[in-house]
């Protein structure tokens, strides 16, 4: 017998994803120029986002993801379409964008995108940017690059 659906378990939140590489360099945006924008995922409700958020994106990308940070949406965005953002680092630097998306330049969606997005966008990388010094960055790229190689090689080791 199938268990009724509970309401408050069926919710689901929105996420516009603000996924970046190369130490917020590069965005994974969707579309085409001039329509650039972010991707979303759906995640359940009430519920811790980081992890979600990465089963999401392998699932629905297949692009491994780890969760930097969920920033307070803009004032403006806060009063409008309850919109939620979270701030994702690709694990892998180079590798080429899932079908659909593509890396480009952080400042792509200022001058082509919905401007509470773009503002949203903004924010949520000089957060992030503002948190690193340039060493840190090296040393972020250089890690990335190196768990990257690491999975890669678990990957391809036989279990004892």
């Amino acid at each position: 017998m199938d268990e009724p659906i509970n309401p408050i378990n069926a919710e689901q939140d929105t996420h516009r994803l603000l996924i970046t590489r190369r130490a917020g360099s590069e965005i994974l945006v969707l579309g085409n120029e001039p329509s650039w924008s972010l991707p979303r995922t759906e995640i359940p409700s009430r519920q811790r986002p980081a992890e979600q958020l990465t089963t999401a994106i392998r699932r629905r990308f297949e692009l491994e993801t780890y969760c930097l940070f969920v920033p307070t949406p803009p004032s403006s965005v806060r009063t409008g379409s309850n919109a939620n953002y979270a701030v994702m680092e690709s694990v892998k630097q180079n590798d080429p964008a899932p079908a659909g998306l593509y890396w480009m330049p952080a400042g792509v969606l200022d001058p082509c995108c919905d401007v509470e997005e773009a503002k949203a966008v903004r924010e949520a990388l000089g957060e992030y940017l503002a948190e690193i010094s340039d060493e840190q960055v090296d040393q972020l790229a250089a890690a990335t690059e190196t768990l990257a190689q690491l999975v890669t090689l678990l990957q391809h080791q036989p279990i004892h």
